[in-house]
């Protein structure tokens, strides 16, 4: 038995032993294996996921009308890249906005403001937009008895004006304006023999009234042609008459149609060229009767962004052929070729340099000589200024800053100037032609420090040199002042100011080619503040401030200080 118990014991021992072995054994071989699979997984296990997203595209309605979202489209012509040479500030036409802005459906827009002393200005605005165009009339009416003239007792301008648009989908469109001016006033009688010299109005004559009419006209229609071109055709047209009592009217007619191609060939570049036809006529009674029917057309070429070394180019190569009196008071065709050239290179990431030169031959509007100048009489047979001009500029563009340098020197042949005549018994002014030299400097800048606030200064010098008027000497271009500044501030504010001042300076001037006599120079002040009460409703204040003489003609005195205060509504 106990033999048995010994066998029994020994072979529980032994089996205990294998299963410790064996289990020792297998946490070795588990330990191994465990160490092995994590020796040969990456530290780092990315897991691709497919995403299957379906995207359907369903037809919505054309936005159209009020509807239509304010995103402003444009068609261009233009090079693909800009040129390296080219700053960011430098802009050279070479972009056509072909599509408008959105305007509002229906507008209207009311304006009036009394003005101390003794005037009344008001005027109406109408716009209506379509889907494809708008149409815009505008009346107004001016008394200015008191704020424009002091020597004399009537003084109102009338303006009324119509517009409208057209434009298609394919980049084509059609714009019109027509325009009808008047202008009623009085004129001072020519002085009597104890005031030769016409500082004492009156003289014991009666004023003479005179009306102005000027009825102006305006088409531009602009048509792609193919891929690449597009073709313009402008026509401007103005019809100018001066009645007056007791005295034969004056009239004059000026057209000009306009025939314009753009195309990229031969290169990515636009390149123009087109054809003007010009036609005036004029009827004149000072120092006689005098009727004058001239014709001029003008063929042009103009290429941009051609490279010249580090230069870009902008070149341009016009023939004009003009019917104008001669020295023997008879007409003669004369021909003018007329080159210009701009060179624009890069200096620096905000400086760039610019050089042009070249020559024009250009005949002032009726309007300007006798619409937008008072108590002025016609000179029908007056000539086109021919003037060769050379310049060099420099544009600064920092962040927020825009400055513009330019010094250069021009010699017109013709240059329009203004003389002193007794028409009719009548005290008034005449342009008349003189050939000159001049020499300039001008210096402009744009600061906006703020998204609100606005400053902008201008100054410009020049040095007169004449050279002959008629078989004259002269020593002085009268009414041509030598110094020009001007100085505009704007802010804006979050709760509806808005404050803007504006200083303009005009320096001596020479009543005489001859004489030394002069008018003083003058410093205009005129602040204006704007209140928007609503959306719809807006007051404002402003003033005109003189320092100094303000005086355009020796013989008629203009008011010094003037005051408005109005309101304007829109619905």
């Amino acid at each position: 038995m106990r033999q048995a118990r010994g066998r029994l014991s020994i072979s529980v021992c032994i089996a205990l032993c294998m299963i410790v072995s064996f289990a020792a054994t297998s946490m070795v071989v588990a330990q191994t294996e465990e160490e092995r699979i994590d020796a040969e997984l990456p530290e780092r296990v990315q897991i691709p996921v497919l995403d299957v997203t379906y995207i359907q595209l369903v037809p919505r309605k054309r936005f159209e009308g009020s509807g239509k979202p304010h995103i402003g489209t444009h068609y261009g012509i233009y090079a693909k890249e800009r040129a390296w040479t080219m700053s960011p500030a430098v802009t050279l036409p070479r972009f056509y906005p072909l599509a408008r802005k959105p305007i509002p459906e229906l507008q209207v827009v009311l304006n009036a403001a009394p003005r101390v002393p003794g005037s009344f200005v008001y005027d109406a605005l109408l716009l209506r937009s379509l889907d494809q165009g708008y149409g815009l009339v505008r009346l107004g009416q001016n008394f200015l008895s008191g704020s424009q003239t002091i020597d004399t007792r009537h003084y109102r301008t009338s303006d009324a004006r119509a517009s409208l648009g057209y434009w298609d989908r394919e980049g084509a469109y059609l714009d019109a304006d027509f325009r009808y001016l008047t202008k009623d006033n009085e004129w001072l009688p020519k002085s009597d023999d104890n005031d030769p010299q016409g500082l004492t109005p009156g003289g014991g004559l009666e004023f003479q009234r005179r009306d102005t009419s000027l009825l102006e006209g305006w088409l531009h229609w602009n048509e792609p042609v193919g891929k690449d071109s597009q073709f313009e055709l402008t026509l401007d047209a103005s019809t100018y008459q001066l009645q007056a009592e007791q005295q034969a009217d004056e009239r004059a007619t000026d057209a000009r149609l306009n025939a314009q191609m753009t195309t990229l060939w031969p290169s990515l570049y636009p390149f123009r060229f087109g054809a003007v036809m010009e036609f005036y006529s004029a009827e004149g009674t000072w120092p006689t009767e005098d009727v004058w029917d001239a014709t001029a057309l003008r063929m042009y070429v103009r290429d941009s962004l051609i490279h010249l070394g580090p230069f870009v180019a902008d070149g341009r190569l016009e023939l004009a052929t003009l019917w104008e009196i001669n020295e023997n008071q008879r007409g003669e065709r004369l021909y003018y070729p007329n080159p210009e050239i701009t060179l624009t290179t890069q200096m620096s990431r905000n400086l760039a340099w610019m050089i042009v030169g070249g020559r024009t031959v250009e005949r002032v509007r009726p309007r300007t000589l006798y619409v937008d100048r008072d108590y002025a009489v016609m000179h029908p047979s007056l000539k086109a200024e021919k003037s060769w001009y050379g310049e060099t500029s420099l544009l600064l563009n920092p962040s927020r800053i825009v400055g513009l340098l330019k010094i250069g020197v021009q010699r017109t042949d013709d240059l329009t100037v203004w003389r002193l005549v007794e028409s009719q018994d009548l005290i008034a002014w005449q342009p008349a032609e003189m050939d000159a030299r001049l020499f300039y400097a001008s210096m402009s800048t744009t600061w906006e420090p703020t998204d609100r606030m606005r400053l902008t200064m201008s100054f410009r010098h020049e040095v007169h040199k004449p050279l002959r008027f008629g078989e004259e000497k002269p020593l002085h271009i009268p009414f041509r002042p030598k110094d020009t500044a001007e100085v505009m501030v704007s802010y804006t504010t979050l709760t509806g100011w808005a404050l803007e001042l504006m200083g303009r300076y005009t320096g001596e001037r020479y009543v005489d080619m001859q004489e030394d006599e002069r008018l003083e120079g003058y410093l205009l002040v005129q602040p204006k503040i704007r209140y928007a009460m609503s959306e719809y409703t807006e007051v404002y204040v402003k003033a005109r401030l003189s320092l100094g003489e303000y005086r355009h003609h020796p013989s008629y005195d203009l008011p010094q200080h003037i005051a408005d205060f109005g309101v304007t509504l829109r619905f």
